[in-house]
């Protein structure tokens, strides 16, 4: 008989509301051990006894076989003093026991798609939960959005108020159910609720009758406001022009994309061109929205052309919770998706916030009586050369840990708190880094208010004590000023940090690629809307390419400077942008050049606005800095190209319009790129901008004009990758920034790049926009 010997095993990761005690039950049974497992601040601990050879397979078991939600970092296996074992020495059996408090060390789990066992339920009449929309096991359903402190107990999250029934209550101690210690286990008879609404704050319907009447309101062409997981979202018809139309105009989104809800993959592909990556994508228990290549009239009922009309792609998701997939199985056509709010205001999550600020927007309010406690908006990701890349990450992603390499394992208490736009922030605590999930623009005062809560929010869930606080450099930011605002009222015991913006870009992505904190220098380009130089000189970067690793960077080449007249206005107006770059290139001759191309459209439009003005601007430096910025040059093309050239209604849409006008011809074989114009260490533009205007001259299409202006944009930076990577003896290209997410330009470069026997890092946990900023931050900070 081998010898027996009592064990510890600390399991850590997101081991906690994933169903992990009843599998260490089972998982016991299995091998015959006695012992106890529980759920305490670190993530769960097991204590066992059993002989030498058997903890060796049980430990191998565990990190094979665990729960689908889990992800496990770390297995810590111990043998325990005969003399300290008094708590579970006289245990027969093995048992789950009770929780324990204390620091806050383990990770919280993200929410859930309703899994197919739950869905079985639901649509099984002979099940008690038989259409009940709150249907959940271990396997899926609410977890960070519910969550008000860890440990991950029922008691601790806004389920509390709903006691179980005996059913419930027998499912949820019995370990051998999927049901055991769910946290959200309910049914009809002890659970949450849905009640219908209209748009006077009359309710009109309750339980099973309020989602009948809701799908028949859809139908009926009606605007729908519904309460998900992690907030509300609009619902309407997607094949009516009069619903899709309304809701725009009332909801103040006139340009940007509408996402999309479909019953399942068979509805997506009458659609959308759908490839095996993009269809797991879809069917991920994060459920996030895939953008995905529009199909061409094929879909019986034509979705509406004001979806996404600047666009070739659609935003499509599935079904998340029990609710949506009772809605969808009675719907036909997919339903338009988006966040239910006003223009940039935060994703509504409260009852009586629906009810008061909906009311103008949608017909009809479907709630329920969960409260959400953690807003989680959809994850939104695309395929860019064959690579699942975020867009968004929320739901599914956030709060899930992002590993770091080991020479982090002590950096703790940071705090970074991202930039101003896609706004983000990011813990560091134990050698791990916590992205949040999306903020959004702190520009409105919800949303800057919304951050601060939810940083409070994370401190008391995770126990974080805040050392140091990273931020970005430039001096106008919201969120600077937020963090030194942080650091003044800890009397400065807090440590502010200030990083640039394009190296927090780059470390990023060094992070999640889990790289070694040394001295290893990565050859990074970064190209964006624009961040605060460098130089401390007020010159604003954005096509930039950096010697670089966490500790600092060296700016060695660069798109050639031009200034933005009218500043802040520039980021909104694409024309501001497209007189500054044909002034600079008509050696500010504006006479000379505009009488040679006087026939032009663009010289038309662009001699009525007030050019004298400007010229006066750039001269005397007035309101005019110079930005080395990729998004203002991709606006200034769009500008030329008549592409919502006046003004923007969301940021990057004159950017997204060239992509798409771009595609028919960019990967063309017979198609050139304007000529390239590097000196020395400077990209210029001045081929592009003379092409752009032979071209328009000889009136060739918008298409062909931007497919050879992004390559003349691709080959040149891919001319200068090679110049510094062979200059400075670098194989490892790092590419972040918010303009990486054009495909086009994207996809070209990672291709050109390998072939040329060079590494790409590119970002696959974090936005490469700046909601990834944080990260980085975070990051460059544990070295400062």
């Amino acid at each position: 008989m081998p010898h027996n010997s009592y064990y510890q095993i600390r399991v850590q990761g997101v081991v906690q509301g994933v169903g992990f005690r009843p599998f260490i039950w089972q998982l016991a049974k299995k091998y015959h051990i006695i012992g106890n497992v529980r759920n305490d601040n670190q993530g769960v601990l097991i204590q066992i006894r059993t002989d030498k050879k058997t903890i060796k397979e049980f430990c191998q078991q565990i990190k094979s076989l665990c729960p689908p939600l889990a992800k496990i970092d770390k297995i810590i296996t111990k043998k325990i003093d005969d003399n300290k074992t008094d708590d579970f020495k006289n245990l027969k059996s093995f048992k789950i026991i009770k929780s324990i408090l204390g620091e806050a060390l383990t990770n919280l789990p993200s929410d859930a798609i309703t899994c197919s066992d739950c869905l079985d339920d639901v649509f099984d009449k002979n099940n008690h939960r038989y259409l009940y929309p709150f249907t959940n096991c271990t396997n899926c359903g609410p977890r960070i959005s519910i969550i008000q402190q860890i440990p991950y107990d029922r008691k601790y999250t806004s389920m509390a108020k709903f006691i179980m029934c005996d059913s419930c209550q027998s499912e949820y101690d019995d370990p051998q159910n999927r049901r055991f210690h769910a946290q959200p286990n309910a049914c009809p008879k002890c659970g949450p609720q849905v009640f219908l609404y209209d748009n006077k704050t009359l309710q009109i319907a309750t339980k099973n009758q309020a989602i009948s009447q809701t799908i028949e309101f859809l139908k009926q062409g009606k605007i729908v406001a519904i309460k998900g997981l992690g907030g509300f979202t609009l619902c309407a018809d997607a094949t009516s022009n009069l619903a899709v139309k309304s809701l725009r105009l009332r909801k103040k989104k006139y340009a940007k994309a509408l996402g999309l809800l479909a019953k399942d993959i068979k509805m997506i592909k009458k659609c959308a061109h759908i490839n095996n990556k993009e269809q797991d994508l879809l069917q991920h228990i994060s459920s996030p929205i895939v953008l995905l290549q529009k199909k061409t009239k094929t879909f019986q009922n034509k979705l509406s052309d004001l979806i996404s009309s600047e666009s070739n792609s659609y935003g499509f998701c599935l079904p998340s919770t029990a609710l949506h997939h009772i809605i969808m199985r009675q719907i036909d056509n997919p339903l338009i998706y988006t966040s239910a709010n006003i223009a940039d205001n935060p994703q509504i999550i409260k009852n009586s916030q629906a009810l008061d600020n909906l009311a103008s927007i949608a017909d009809f309010i479907l709630i329920h009586d969960r409260k959400i406690i953690n807003r989680a908006d959809d994850s939104v990701m695309e395929v860019i050369n064959n690579n699942s890349t975020i867009i968004r990450r929320a739901r599914g992603f956030a709060p899930l840990p992002i590993d770091l390499h080991d020479d982090f394992k002590k950096s703790d208490g940071i705090l970074a708190i991202g930039g101003d736009k896609k706004n983000t922030f990011c813990l560091i605590k134990n050698g791990t880094a916590i992205l949040s999930s999306h903020t959004g623009n702190l520009n409105n005062y919800a949303t800057y208010e919304n951050l601060q809560h939810n940083i409070k929010l994370y401190q008391k869930l995770y126990d974080f004590k805040i050392k140091k606080i990273a931020c970005d450099k430039h001096p106008n930011y919201i969120s600077t000023k937020f963090a030194t605002s942080l650091v003044e009222k800890s009397a400065h015991k807090i440590k502010l940090i200030k990083t640039q913006h394009h190296h927090a870009h780059l470390v990023s992505v060094l992070s999640e690629h889990k790289k070694a904190n040394n001295d290893t220098k990565y050859l990074g380009v970064a190209m964006d809307g624009l961040g605060y130089g460098g130089d401390n000189d007020g010159t604003l970067w954005g096509g930039e390419f950096m010697l670089f690793n966490y500790k600092n960077y060296q700016r060695v080449a660069h798109f050639a400077p031009v200034p933005l007249v009218g500043g802040d206005a520039t980021s909104y107006e694409p024309w501001r942008n497209t007189f500054a770059y044909l002034y600079q290139n008509s050696n500010n001759n504006w006479q000379e050049m505009t009488k040679k191309y006087a026939d032009l459209e663009i010289i038309k439009f662009l001699q009525t606005k007030p050019i004298k003005n400007m010229q006066q601007m750039i001269e005397q430096k007035i309101n005019s800095p110079l930005s080395s910025s990729a998004g203002r040059l991709f606006d200034a093309i769009a500008g030329f190209l008549n592409l919502n050239r006046e003004k923007i209604h969301f940021e990057a849409q004159a950017a997204m319009n060239l992509q798409t006008q771009a595609e028919k011809y960019f990967f063309d074989k017979n198609i050139q790129g304007y000529k390239i114009d590097i000196k020395d260490n400077i990209i210029n533009w001045q081929g592009l901008w003379q092409g752009l205007l032979e071209d328009s001259k000889q009136k060739k299409s918008t298409q062909i004009m931007a497919a050879k202006a992004l390559l003349c944009i691709s080959e040149s930076i891919l001319k200068m990758t090679i110049k510094q990577s062979q200059k400075h003896d670098i194989k490892n290209i790092v590419l972040s920034g918010g303009m990486w997410q054009n495909k086009l330009l994207l996809t070209k470069i990672i291709r050109s790049l390998k072939q040329n026997d060079l590494n790409v890092l590119t970002p696959s946990q974090a936005p490469s926009n700046d909601g990834g900023l944080s990260l980085g931050q975070a990051l460059i900070a544990t070295n400062k």
